[in-house]
């Protein structure tokens, strides 16, 4: 979907616990000039500036991008960083990955280079280690940037579970952080470890498998997301509809959606079979917002964004309008 960013006015506002949240803006005076700032639980615009993204915030900085670069602010909108990078991810675990001049290293707290760019490419910090790129050459690193673990792998995803993601001549498996395969590459596709569970795909089929490699939720699914709040969604290969397991491949919410997305603070996205529109549910599959939207995202920091008409509204985990956005009919989703 296109998101439309043109922000018109913020109604309906109360107080919630809520972070500070990006919202993009459009310029009254100049219609065509679309860019982003932060407000609080209240709808009050706390950092405004000419921001092309900003992202939420993690470890009390947020990466943005200004002049089509990236750098990292505060939550008083100094600056830690001023616009340098290609591109940039998140904070985590006190380190931030960075592309500058097309290499990618990692940043400290303080805004300061740990390791220079010098890989190829580079993943998140997990578990005190992150797989890095050079030269077609492979390893994880820990925080004093030692290289810990070679692998001769295609591409190796950031440590969950003890488990990473591992891709090679096109078939998945899994490594743990000594570089030693632990389950073998030979799924057509597979996800990270989520609460102790991954999601393969082996000949149009999938199922779960836990971290030794063995199969808990049998291979029976034509569609499913990974494990979140001891659920995940599923559609059986011989279904149209969607619904959630357990951990012990138990149906607990009886296949009813069109679409069924993870849980995320306690709701689940659902697209209603009937009418195709979007609402949420609880834990218990109660239908606690009625799928009245065009459109949905999931809950992020106690808010969900959902379009309703010609409005752009973002909503409390009650379904109370927080504040809503016009935007324009002709980019309707």
């Amino acid at each position: 979907m296109t998101r439309i960013w043109a922000l018109l006015g913020l109604v309906l506002l109360f107080s919630c616990k809520v972070d500070l949240h990006p919202v993009y803006y459009l310029d009254q005076e100049n219609q065509d000039a679309k860019s982003m700032v932060y407000i609080n639980g209240q709808g009050e615009v706390i950092l405004q500036e000419d921001f092309q993204l900003c992202h939420n915030f993690s470890q009390g900085y947020a990466r943005v991008m200004k002049d089509g670069l990236y750098g990292y602010i505060d939550k008083k909108g100094n600056w830690l960083v001023s616009p340098r990078f290609q591109a940039a991810e998140d904070f985590q675990q006190g380190l931030a990955m960075v592309v500058d001049q097309g290499k990618c290293g990692y940043i400290n707290l303080k805004g300061e280079f740990l390791f220079p760019p010098q890989y190829d490419r580079a993943g998140l910090f997990s578990e005190n280690r992150a797989p890095v790129i050079l030269e077609d050459q492979g390893w994880f690193i820990d925080s004093l940037g030692r290289r810990r673990v070679n692998f001769p792998f295609e591409y190796a995803g950031s440590l969950k579970n003890g488990r990473s993601l591992v891709l090679s001549q096109g078939k998945f498996g899994y490594i743990n952080s000594l570089g030693e395969v632990v389950i073998p590459l030979e799924y057509d596709m597979a996800f990270d470890f989520s609460e102790g569970l991954a999601l393969v795909v082996k000949d149009s089929a999938g199922g779960f498998l836990n971290t030794k490699g063995e199969q808990v939720v049998e291979m029976e699914f034509e569609n499913a997301t990974s494990f979140s709040q001891g659920m995940a969604s599923f559609r059986a290969k011989d279904g149209m509809l969607m619904g959630y397991i357990n951990k012990k491949g138990e149906v607990v919410i009886e296949p009813q959606f069109r679409y069924a997305a993870p849980f995320s603070e306690n709701l689940a996205r659902i697209q209603d079979a009937e009418s195709g529109k979007y609402g949420f549910i609880d834990l218990q599959g109660e239908k606690v917002i009625p799928a009245l939207y065009q459109y949905a995202e999931d809950f992020d920091n106690g808010l969900a964004m959902v379009i309703e008409d010609t409005q752009i509204e973002y909503i409390s985990p009650q379904g109370e309008l927080l504040w809503q956005v016009e935007r324009e009919v002709n980019n309707v989703p």
